[in-house]
Parts: C-alpha cells; sequence; structure tokens
C-alpha cells in the first residue's frame, strides 16, 4: 500500500489513499419538518410540534405521579447475548485520519477526524480504540458525530485529568449493518498524541519544518517528498466540526449564563405524598426556597421558582395539564435547567434522581446524567442512602430515528423538547421513620435546599461572589477508603491557586501540590501518590501570589478497611442467628451495611438483610430460618453502601442449622512414640453441653476399648490425648467416636473418625548433642525394645581391636525407646566407634541393632623457630589448632640421639593469639646436632593427638645478613654481613641491591665496608632507586681466591597514600577544588601532582601541582575554561613523590560537572545498574495488562514460545551483566510497541530496542539477531555500555557497543540525548528515560 505522512504544528493528518480525491463539504440540512420546535444534535435533526405528537405524549404518560422504590435486585450469572452480522456490501478505505491537537494542554477537547474516500458508504457507527504508551492500557473513543464519509471523535480533558502520552491503534466502523475493523498500526499509521499541564513548547528557529509535509512510497519501496494541497481535507474536517456541535460537558460550561427553574412539586389542589405527619407539597416549597437562595449565592446563574405559595398556579385543572404550563413557563424564561424537587414514599429509605434517558437528544442526556450524579453525590454527603441516578423509558413504543424509546416522565421529555436539561429529584422516603425523623428538622431541610444548589454549582462550574474578599470552600466527594480514592472539590478559588494535601502519618513526607487554573476544581485523590498513607488527611487552599490560606480542611482514610464476618445462634436457638460484621478500622464513607443470605443453590431463597449498626465498626442482622432443617448450611456475603452509591464486597461465611453436632480430626499423629490428639470442634448443642467422651479401640473385639473424656480448651475445642501404650502396644486402625451429653441428660454421637498406627522403623542413633564430642547420647527406638526389660549398649573404638570396650546400661525414656549416654574419656582414642545394642526379651538377651560414630583428631601446624647461637636455644610454636572438645593440654617431645636417650617431654604455655609455645634449650657441648621435634595436643575428652612432626639442625657457625633503616625514613638503609665462624677469612664483599618491580632495572652494586674481621657493610641510598616494596639484597664475597654468595635478605620501602575528593563546585566561576588528605609517606612528601581531563582522548589534560594547606592537606583549583568548558565526568588522579625520589599513583576518581539546566538531584535518578527490583512474574502480568496478545508464533521461531519464556530470558540476561531487569524489559516495550513493532524494525530481525533503527532509515533497515536471547543480550549490553565502564560479563553481540561513550548515562533518565548533561544518550526524543522509568513505577507495581 502506498501511503502518506502529513505533519503540522498543530494539525496531524494522515492520507493513505492511492491518490487523494477531493472531498466535498456537504451541508444540506433536513428541511421536511414544519414544527414549532426545532434542533440539532451530532448532525440529526429532530423536531415537535406544538402538541408534542413526535415525542409520544399522551395519556399514558405518567405526570407527577410518586416514583415508588424499587427492590434490590442481585444476580451472579450475566447472560451473554450474540450480534449477527450480514455481509458486508461495501468496502470502506480511509482517506485520512486528523488529530486536531498534537499536545492537549488541559483543561482541553481533542477532536479526531476519520475520512473514508467512498462517499457512498453508509456509516452507522464507529469507535476509535486507542492506548497509553506508558502503561498500555486500552481505551475506547465512540463517535460523537457522522457526516457523509466523515466520522468524528471527541474527547474531554478536564483539569486533574491524568497526564500521558497516548497511541491510536484501531478503527472499528458499522457499514450497512457490517462490522469491519481497520489496524492503523498495519496499515503503518503512526498517529497519537500527548495529554499535559505544561503549555506546548514553540518550534526552534534551526528545527523548524514546513506547516504542511507530504511524503509516500515509491513502488521500490523507498521514501520520497511529494506535493500535497491540505486545503480539502481542512475545510471538509473544519465542516465536520461546525456541523456536528457535540454537547460535551466541557461545552456546555463554556456557555453563557445559565438559567435554572427551580420546581417545588405537588401544590395545594395536587397534593403529593404523605407520611409519619409530613406532606410532600410543604416540604417541597421549603426545600426549593432554600435551594434557590443557596444558588443565588452563586455567579453566572439565574434562579427562578415556578410559584411563590403552596397554591396552585392553575386552579381547576388538571395535575398533568398543571405541569405542563410549568414546563413551559420556565421555557419562556429561557431556563436551560429545570428541577423537579419530590419526595418518596413505598417503603424504602435515600435519595434518587431521575434524568432525560438518549431518546433524541443525548447530549441532554448525558448533561442530564452529570447534573444527577452530582445532586446525589451532595445528598450522600448528608447521610442519606444513595439510591442512585436513574432513567425510565416510556411505555407508548414511540422511539426516536435512532430507536431509542421515549422518556416515561413528563419532566424529563418535555423540558427537552425545550431544549431544557429537567431532572426529578426524590429527596428522601416519608414513610420512611429514620428519613421521616430527619425531615422534621427545619435545619436538614435546610441542607437538602443547599445541597441540591451545590450539585447544580458543581455541574456547571458556577463560583460563588466574594466582594474583593478571596473565598474557597472544600467538600470531600466519592470517597472509596478501600482503593483509597477521593475527590476534593474545592469551589470559589480563582485562577493561580494551588492546594497542599498531606497526612500526618510522617509528617509531610508525602505532601504533594495540586494546581487549581480555575474556580470550581476536582482533585482525584489516590493515597497511591501519598505513599500509602492512611489516617488524618490535612487539605489547604493557597492562593499561590499572595501566599493566602483561603481554607483548611481535613479527612481520614481508613488505615485497615479489613473486616471480620461471623455468624451465632441467637440463645442457642435452631430458627434465628445473628451475622456480625466487624470492621478493623470502618471507613467513614460507610453508609449502609447489607447481608444477602440463600441455602439454595439456584439462590431462588435470596434475602437481601439491612444491618444496623450496633458499635463503630460493628454491624448486625439477625437472620430467621423458617423450616428450618438441621445440617442445612446457608451462605452468607457482605456489601458495603458507600456514601458515594459504590458498593463494595467484603466477605463471605456459611452457617450450618444447629442441632447436636460437632467435628472431629486428628492431629499430632507420633508414629514413633504411637500417639495422637483427637481434637472435637465446633460442638454446637442447644442445651448446652455437659460433657464429651471419646471411645477408642483398636482390637476387633473392643477388648482394648478405653471411654475417655475430653478436656474442654481456651479455644472451645475439646481434646483426648491418645497413647497405644494403653491400648496393648497395638499398630493398627484405631476407631474413634465421639459423644456428646448436654445439660438434659442426653448423649448423642455426633461425628465418627479412624487413625491408623503404622509400624515403625528400627532406629539407632548416636548423636554429639553437645557438639563436643566429649560425650554421645545413644538411643534406641523400635518394636523389640518397648518389650524389652533392660537394654545394654556396647561401645568402643575401631582401633586397638576391642582394648576400650565399655557397656553402658540403657534408661527406657518412654514405651519403645531406651538411651545411655558414652563418655570418650574412658576411651581417649579418634576416629571410628562401633555401637552394638543388646537387650533382655522374655528373659533372654538378644541383639538389638548397631550403629558407630567418628571422633575427629586434633589439628595445628608446627613452627620451629631460628637457632640461636648466642643463647643455645630454639623456640617451638604450635598454632591454628582445631580441637572441638577443646585443649587440656600440648607437650612437645625432643630429642636428637637414635636411641632416645635424651628425650623430653616439654610442656607447652598458651599465648594470647592462642598458640603454645615453648623455648628448647640445647646443652652447652653440644656443637652440631640434628633435632627430632614433634607435638601432641590432648582434647578435654581424654583423646591425644599427634598434630605435627619435624627437624631442627644446629650448629655455632653461620652468615647473618641483614638490613636495617638506619635513617628512621625510609632514606637509607644499612646492610650488613656477619660471618660467625663459618668461614675463616672474607675478602672484597660486595652487595647486589634491587627492587622486585620491574625485575632489576635498578640493580646497583654497593661495596662492602670493612668494620672489623668478619663484620662488613654499606649504605643503600633510596633515592637512587625510586621504587616503593620489597628489596632484595644479594651478598658476594672473596673466600679462599674464589667469588661465591654469603648470603640473601630482604626490606620493604612503602607507598604513600592519600584520598583525594571534590569540593566547592562553583557552577558561576567554572571551577572546582581538588583536595588531597590523610597523606602518609615516611621519608615526606616533596611534591603532590594532579592531572585532569574530560575528553576520551585526554585533548584536554593538565597536569596541576598542589599546594599544601595549613592542615595539611594539598589543594589545586580546577578552572573549566581550561578544559574548553566541557561538562560531564572529569578523570582525577592523584600522584605523590616522596623526598626519596619515589613516584606513586594514589588514588582515582571522577567529578560530574553538570549544566546548569539540567541539574537534578542525582539520588532520586534510576540507575541502570544494580540489583534487579522486579520478577519473572511481575513482567508477564505487566505485559498482560496492556491488553496485547504475546506473538508467540514469530517469537517462538526465535526460541521464545512463552511469554515466560520470553520474560525468563530478559530476567537471566540482564541479572548476567549486572543491569535492572525492569529497566531493559520497559524499554523494549516502549521500543518495540509492546511487540507489535510496525516502525522500522521487524518483528523477525529480534531487535527489541531499535539497535541501528536510525532516523530515515527503511523498515529493516536495523540490527538482526539470529534468536530471541540474542536480541535480548545485544540490548543489554547496549545498556550497560551506557550504565557502566565495567567489562561484559559475555562475549559482545551488540553491533553498536563500540559507538558508545561508556558510563555517559548511567541514569535511565540520562538516556534521553535531552536530558544528558554530556548531550549523548540513546535516543533524542524529549523525556525518553522519564517515560521508561514511569513504565518501570508500574511495572513494579504489579
Amino acid at each position: 500500500m502506498i501511503y502518506y505522512k502529513i505533519y503540522s504544528h498543530r494539525l496531524l493528518y494522515i492520507d493513505i489513499t492511492q491518490k487523494r480525491k477531493g472531498l466535498k463539504q456537504k451541508n444540506e440540512k433536513s428541511t421536511e419538518s414544519t414544527c414549532a420546535v426545532t434542533g440539532v444534535y451530532d448532525g440529526v435533526y429532530y423536531s415537535w410540534d406544538e402538541c408534542g405528537a413526535s415525542c409520544g405524549e399522551g395519556d399514558s404518560v405518567a405526570g407527577e405521579a410518586d416514583i415508588q422504590s424499587q427492590e434490590q435486585q442481585q444476580t451472579l450469572d450475566e447472560t451473554d447475548t450474540q450480534q449477527e452480522t450480514t455481509q458486508q456490501t461495501s468496502e470502506g478505505i480511509l482517506e485520512y485520519v486528523y488529530v486536531d491537537e498534537a499536545v492537549v494542554n488541559m483543561p482541553q477537547t481533542q477532536n479526531i477526524a476519520v475520512g473514508f474516500s467512498d462517499e457512498n458508504l453508509v456509516l452507522e457507527s464507529a469507535v476509535l480504540h486507542y492506548s497509553s504508551v506508558v502503561t498500555g492500557e486500552q481505551f475506547e473513543m465512540p463517535a460523537s458525530a457522522i457526516v457523509n464519509n466523515t466520522v468524528l471523535f471527541t474527547q474531554d480533558y478536564p483539569e486533574g485529568s491524568a497526564e500521558d502520552v497516548y497511541q491510536l491503534d484501531s478503527l472499528t466502523y458499522q457499514n450497512s449493518g457490517v462490522s469491519s475493523t481497520v489496524n492503523l498500526l498495519d496499515e503503518e499509521i503512526d498517529a497519537g498524541y500527548t495529554v499535559t499541564v505544561q503549555p506546548e513548547e514553540e518550534n526552534s528557529s534551526e528545527e523548524a519544518v514546513p506547516d504542511v509535509a507530504v511524503y509516500s512510497l515509491s513502488e521500490d519501496g523507498n521514501v520520497i517528498e511529494a506535493s500535497a494541497d491540505t486545503e480539502n481535507i481542512e475545510e471538509t474536517v473544519a465542516g465536520v466540526l461546525e456541523e456536528a456541535d457535540p454537547v460535551s460537558p466541557l461545552a456546555r460550561e463554556a456557555r453563557a449564563n445559565k438559567t435554572v427553574v427551580i420546581c417545588a412539586g405537588h401544590d395545594a389542589t395536587h397534593t403529593g405524598a404523605s407520611g409519619n405527619g409530613l406532606k410532600e407539597e410543604e416540604l417541597t416549597f421549603k426545600v426549593a426556597q432554600y435551594c434557590k437562595q443557596a444558588l443565588e449565592q452563586y455567579q453566572g446563574v439565574t434562579v427562578y421558582m415556578d410559584r411563590d405559595s403552596i397554591s396552585c398556579k392553575y386552579p381547576g385543572q388538571s395535575t398533568s395539564y398543571c405541569l405542563n404550563q410549568r414546563i413551559k413557563d420556565a421555557a419562556a424564561l429561557g431556563a436551560t435547567v429545570f428541577v423537579d424537587i419530590h419526595f418518596n414514599t413505598g417503603g424504602g429509605t435515600g435519595a434518587e434522581v431521575y434524568y432525560p434517558n438518549k431518546s433524541y437528544n443525548e447530549g441532554i442526556h448525558q448533561e442530564g446524567q452529570n447534573l444527577a450524579n452530582k445532586i446525589l453525590s451532595e445528598l450522600s454527603a448528608l447521610g442519606l442512602r444513595n439510591r442512585g441516578a436513574k432513567i425510565k423509558d416510556g411505555t407508548t413504543g414511540e422511539t426516536d430515528p435512532n430507536g431509542n424509546k421515549d422518556d416515561y416522565f413528563t419532566t424529563n421529555y418535555l423540558s427537552k423538547q425545550y431544549g431544557m436539561t429537567g431532572v426529578i429529584v426524590e429527596h428522601a422516603f416519608l414513610d420512611s421513620a429514620s428519613d421521616a425523623a430527619k425531615l422534621k428538622d427545619e435545619n436538614f431541610l435546610k441542607k437538602l435546599g443547599e445541597a441540591d444548589a451545590a450539585g447544580i454549582a458543581a455541574t456547571y462550574g458556577f463560583s460563588k461572589g466574594n466582594n474583593g474578599n478571596e473565598q474557597a470552600t472544600v467538600q470531600i466527594k466519592n470517597k472509596n477508603d478501600f482503593n483509597g480514592t477521593a475527590q476534593i472539590e474545592v469551589s470559589g478559588s480563582g485562577n493561580g491557586y494551588k492546594v497542599a494535601v498531606w497526612s500526618e502519618e510522617n509528617g509531610q513526607d508525602d505532601l504533594v501540590w495540586y494546581s487549581l487554573p480555575g474556580t470550581a476544581r476536582v482533585i482525584n485523590f489516590d493515597i497511591q501518590n501519598h505513599k500509602k498513607s492512611t489516617g488524618k488527611y490535612n487539605i489547604h487552599v493557597y492562593n499561590w501570589n499572595t501566599t493566602s490560606n483561603l481554607c483548611q480542611a481535613e479527612f481520614r482514610v481508613s488505615g485497615n478497611t479489613t473486616s471480620t464476618l461471623k455468624v451465632s445462634s441467637v440463645d442457642n436457638r435452631s430458627d434465628l442467628y445473628r451475622v456480625q460484621l466487624k470492621f478493623a478500622d470502618m471507613p467513614d464513607d460507610v453508609n449502609v451495611v447489607q447481608f444477602p443470605v440463600w441455602n439454595k443453590a439456584d439462590q431462588s431463597d435470596i434475602r437481601w438483610i439491612t444491618a444496623q449498626q450496633k458499635s463503630n465498626g460493628v454491624w448486625e442482622a439477625d437472620v430467621s430460618i423458617p423450616d428450618q432443617q438441621v445440617g442445612a448450611v446457608y451462605q452468607v456475603h457482605a456489601y458495603a453502601n458507600l456514601t458515594s452509591g459504590t458498593q463494595v464486597f467484603l466477605g463471605k461465611t456459611t452457617f450450618k442449622v444447629i442441632g447436636p453436632s460437632a467435628d472431629v480430626e486428628i492431629q499430632n499423629y507420633n508414629a514413633n512414640q504411637g500417639t495422637f490428639d483427637v481434637i472435637v470442634k465446633n460442638v454446637e448443642v442447644s442445651a448446652g453441653v455437659e460433657s464429651v467422651r471419646v471411645p477408642v479401640w483398636s482390637e476387633p473385639d473392643q477388648g482394648d476399648l478405653i471411654w475417655y473424656f475430653a478436656d474442654r480448651q481456651s479455644d472451645g475445642t475439646y481434646k483426648v490425648h491418645v497413647d497405644i501404650a494403653n491400648h496393648h502396644n497395638n499398630r493398627s486402625t484405631y476407631n474413634v467416636h465421639v459423644y456428646v451429653m448436654d445439660n438434659n441428660g442426653v448423649q448423642t454421637l455426633v461425628a465418627t473418625t479412624s487413625q491408623q498406627v503404622s509400624e515403625t522403623k528400627d532406629e539407632l542413633t548416636a548423636e554429639d548433642k553437645r557438639g563436643k564430642e566429649t560425650t554421645y547420647q545413644l538411643t534406641l527406638k523400635n518394636q523389640k525394645a518397648a518389650k524389652a526389660t533392660s537394654v545394654n549398649f556396647a561401645v568402643w573404638s575401631e582401633r586397638n581391636d576391642q582394648d576400650d570396650l565399655v557397656w553402658y546400661e540403657g534408661k527406657k525414656t518412654s514405651s519403645n525407646t531406651w538411651s545411655a549416654e558414652a563418655s570418650i574419656k574412658n576411651h581417649k582414642t579418634a576416629g571410628k566407634y562401633l555401637v552394638h545394642v543388646y537387650g533382655i526379651v522374655n528373659g533372654q538377651q538378644i541383639f538389638l541393632d548397631q550403629t558407630m560414630f567418628e571422633v575427629s583428631e586434633a589439628r595445628a601446624a608446627l613452627e620451629v623457630g631460628t637457632y640461636d647461637v648466642e643463647k643455645k636455644s630454639f623456640v617451638v610454636t604450635v598454632k591454628g589448632i582445631s580441637c572441638k572438645s577443646g585443649v587440656k593440654e600440648v607437650l612437645v617431645p625432643v630429642w636428637s640421639k637414635s636411641n632416645q636417650s635424651d628425650l623430653v617431654w616439654h610442656e607447652t604455655k598458651k599465648q594470647s593469639d592462642g598458640s603454645y609455645k615453648v623455648t628448647i634449650k640445647v646443652p652447652s657441648d653440644v656443637k652440631n646436632a640434628e633435632y627430632n621435634v614433634h607435638a601432641y595436643v590432648t582434647g578435654k575428652n581424654g583423646v591425644q593427638s599427634c598434630v605435627g612432626v619435624t627437624t631442627k639442625e644446629i650448629t655455632d657457625k653461620q652468615i647473618v645478613v641483614s638490613a636495617e633503616d638506619t635513617s628512621k625514613k625510609e632514606s637509607t638503609y644499612q646492610v650488613k654481613l656477619e660471618n660467625q665462624g663459618k668461614y675463616g677469612r672474607i675478602d672484597d664483599v660486595n652487595f647486589a641491591v634491587w627492587s622486585v618491580a620491574n625485575d632489576q632495572d635498578d640493580l646497583i652494586w654497593y661495596s662492602g665496608n670493612k668494620e672489623s674481621a668478619n663484620v662488613w657493610t654499606a649504605d643503600v641510598s633510596i633515592s637512587s632507586h625510586k621504587t616503593a616494596g620489597t628489596y632484595n639484597v644479594h651478598v658476594y664475597g672473596v673466600v679462599n681466591g674464589q667469588q661465591i654468595n654469603l648470603g640473601q635478605t630482604t626490606f620493604e620501602v612503602s607507598n604513600p597514600k592519600g584520598k583525594t575528593e571534590v569540593r566547592n563546585y562553583n557552577s558561576v566561576k567554572g571551577s572546582f577544588d581538588v583536595i588531597v588528605k590523610n597523606i602518609s609517606s615516611k621519608s615526606g612528601v616533596q611534591s603532590v601532582q594532579i592531572p585532569v581531563w574530560n575528553q576520551p582522548d585526554q585533548s584536554d589534560l593538565i597536569w596541576y601541582s598542589a599546594k599544601k594547606q595549613s592542615d595539611g592537606t594539598y589543594k589545586v583549583t580546577v578552572e573549566l575554561s581550561k578544559h574548553q568548558n566541557h561538562k560531564g565526568i572529569y578523570n582525577i588522579h592523584t600522584y605523590i613523590t616522596t623526598e626519596t625520589g619515589i613516584m606513586t599513583f594514589t588514588d582515582g576518581i571522577t567529578y560530574n560537572v553538570v549544566s546548569d539546566s539540567s541539574d537534578r538531584d542525582e539520588e532520586k535518578l534510576t540507575t541502570i545498574m544494580g540489583e534487579t527490583a522486579t520478577t519473572v512474574e511481575q513482567m508477564m502480568r505487566y505485559y498482560e495488562s496492556s491488553g496485547n496478545q504475546y506473538p508467540s508464533e514469530a517469537l517462538g521461531k526465535g526460541g521464545a514460545q512463552t511469554l515466560r519464556d520470553f520474560c525468563q530470558m530478559y530476567y537471566e540476561e540482564a541479572v548476567a551483566e549486572g543491569v535492572k531487569a525492569e529497566v531493559a524489559f520497559a524499554q523494549a516495550m516502549k521500543e518495540s510497541a509492546w511487540l507489535k513493532f510496525g516502525g522500522i524494525v521487524k518483528i523477525e530481525q529480534f531487535n527489541f530496542a531499535g539497535l541501528g533503527a536510525l532516523d530515515g532509515n527503511a523498515q529493516g533497515q536495523a540490527a538482526s539477531f539470529s534468536d530471541v536471547r540474542t536480541g535480548i543480550r545485544a540490548q543489554v549490553q547496549h545498556l550497560k555500555a551506557y550504565g557502566s565502564a565495567e567489562d561484559l560479563k559475555s562475549a559482545c553481540v551488540d553491533p553498536r557497543f563500540k559507538y558508545v561513550t561508556r558510563n555517559s548515562a548511567k541514569y535511565v533518565e540520562w538516556l534521553g540525548i535531552k536530558e544528558n548533561p554530556a548531550g549523548v544518550g540513546w535516543a533524542s526524543d524529549k523525556n525518553y528515560g522519564y517515560t521508561i522509568v514511569d513504565m518501570v513505577k508500574v511495572l513494579t507495581s504489579k
């Protein structure tokens, strides 16, 4: 298909025909009527003659008769209806889609027109389907007018509407009885609009585009520019808007001054209803007067009453004639609203309003519905039950051209004929005791009139005059604590006013400011916007210009709307039950509580019973059960009717008609011990319970039968504990019966059950309960043990046969359990232990069972120190000891002779670090020898373990090489060679010294100075090496004419240290300070140098020399002007050079210089990297909430057959790279239009984030991947490129990874180029990243 896209500043329409066809403006109007009164709505003309014949007015139309209450009906099932379809007779082809406002600034109305190329279409209806780009929620917009082959859709966005971005998805239309749907996305029509409170920004000059630009596709699929003349289409759309004139709530509010007539129903001649000493004609006149007085306080409205006394204006005439004349009189006054005041009878309670139906004029129907609901909202706030806004169709069979029936009531249909909105307000029931009590209070009648006036004013946006003094009033309406919502209606304030709303739960941490640009506004309150806080809320209304507080109000949100529902018998009667509902914290908006009760499956016996409030939060109602049948189960549901008219389901339960009854169950069954508990619950006995008895037996002849008396528990249940030891230790099926004895001495069997007690497995355990390996608990459980008269445990270690065998006498701890305690001190052996058990059964000793257990060896490390020639000793250390039982002692045997004749066992001493040490003295006559050194650890359980074996060679002759920091500043080290008798003479000693770092690049040979016959030294200057770390020292000398290696040693030179931070950023001066603190250097500090750069190629690199401050820190000031005033990430390194010339990198940090225009609080931004906060199930629910169907066939080819497979892959790939899965998934939903694609990228490319899909590319000209997982991995890697500088965990599959400046958008909000401080990012769309963050919030709330 060849298509065109047309763009302009405030106009978007899409022309999709192969060649533009001219549209004819058709304004022909019907002239067949000769009626006196005519009107037009939605392009359909209607008319009436003076007698009202075409309205169906006649004797069958009800006059001013009272509207009787009707019983509330509840059904649980709905009957599906099927709509017949006929074969399509002509095909509708779209020519253009016209969107009036690309950006809708609230309050504003959006107009969308769709033109069909076939001028002969017979369009009957149409619905536009659209969805939220942020949440995926789907909506429908029915046609507001159809003119020839053009359909108009109108949507109002009043103040307080949700900000969102909408996309047009599809169009369903009815043509000659045939329903058809056009998928706009499939047709490559990408249309939509934004709803916001921000004013629309003008295009900058450098981004200016022609008013209308036309593009089309050539036959080879390339985009080419074409010319377009849009005048015909624009003129057609303008004509449609003018001809349709849809009557929307916003349009009606904008009309000129309103005239309202208040009709006091009935009069002294045509009397109305009566009850409880009250007369309707008297009450209506009073309420009408109060309503007029209250309404006259508002601006923009003229108010009349239809009569000035209770007397009839037309004496001698019928009720019907009188009412007709009143309506005609109102029309003559120029009235646009006719409010008919009435009161009700018939056995009900509360208020209801009847408004016009859709016949002839749907606009008046819509306005009447709005007016009815506003009045009801005010009346219900006075405590009256909201019976609802209603319509009633006529019974004459008369219909309008669209098939809608006439209105039943004269007030509704005759007012409509005269162009007025007429409603009937039935305030309360005169025959209701509760309603009548209120109506006898004159102050309450005044409140009724004021409520009617407030509802009228709220409908049409009237505001009260302030006479130069600012005033505002606040009303809470449509409050629903069960979902945490309400409407805050503020009246009387002017433009530029704001409302502060917050809860007292945690100070003002949830405070939200709401704007009030108009004079009568409604705030849609939701606790989700206030941290879900509950309790008391405060409302303050301010003049934002003068900071004046105009008024204050408060309301309460229930902290816990849950409730408990229970049913109990009244006085143990079987025919009367009390249903009680108890709120944890009853919402203030609960007006009525009702209980539907039924027993039959088809609900044919359902009864709705209204509860009475007994105390705060407690509602009760008594239910009588005629013809009760013991055991019959009744269903009970609970509903709350709120003051707004909303009905909320609270819970459900059941109850059983009582008789002697109870339930029994088995609990706490223990197969090993052969015990169980019998629990008797739900005991119901009308005469009261004297006792509960439970017979239990297992043998067929009941030889083990025992009658147990059950003990009553605190929770009202009864309990019996059964032990098979009382039943011959039988392991079989136990029969359990339950009998209840009532207070009249009657015993009744009420329940039975059984319990299988199975054979247990033989079990022998040896358990180190203390975990110290000192004692072991030996336990035997089996059937043989149950019959044994005595049991003994034989225990021995596997080593050395049975030399440590000990018999332990068992003790019986239960019917089948024997135990004993084995002490390891009796065995003193590590390793495997064997346990055999013997018992005396029927007078004979038999073998019962066997097992084994392990006792561990102690573990430790043995170290022998250097032999001290002068002291003729060396130190032995035993450390790292591991011994479960604890250490009793550590012994070290030492000897040098083969026959161990010089063996000595040395006792060690415990050191503070947990090691054990002993100094071994070598006899003075021993010059050279090799000593054997062993170590033994004895545990507190008596087990001795050898933990180490080594040898130590001693000699009085040795060479000692040492290095000492003689300067104490690591600047000079003295290296020394000491010949302690090993060589007779040493000549020409040299010391080779170098640092380990960088091999031997700093090797220096130092000539030794002979200090004495056997001592040579040299001084090593560290400034000659300029290196920190480990140094090697090798010593060479000439012995007997040959140079040999005499020995070696090492020494350490420490690195300097310091901590770097940035302070004092000055956006005005364009500078910041770099501070280096906590500097440590043993040799002192020669200099501190700080290289700083911003550009990736280091083209702006500058080395700064820091200056020492009085507090010991070093500081340098970085001026951005020296770095081309770049903004973004600055790299800052620190190098410290010591007095010995050692230059060391000590620290490296980065600092982000943010542009003033986007200087956001980074703590409030959302990082791309981090721990994932969502789950696979949440991602699935988020996608399903969009209403889209998962494309299993297309994505199944790439390995993701199901939505769970797809979401699982996102979770795994994101977590593997440290990217937040919720960010990746939300971005994919935005980029792929919820997996519908339709743009440059095709679904089979498995490219879920538009990688490589640059502006201007043809369809398919983007990155493609072999399967779904690879496509997801590429997106995740691309996100990591922006959000981190870390290496990838997996091989790179992102073809555009190399083009990203790493870590340039670590926050999701910075993925949008316009919001990124460095001017880089994923996409150029305004608020691109913020839109993804909004989607993430919705995702993680699922």
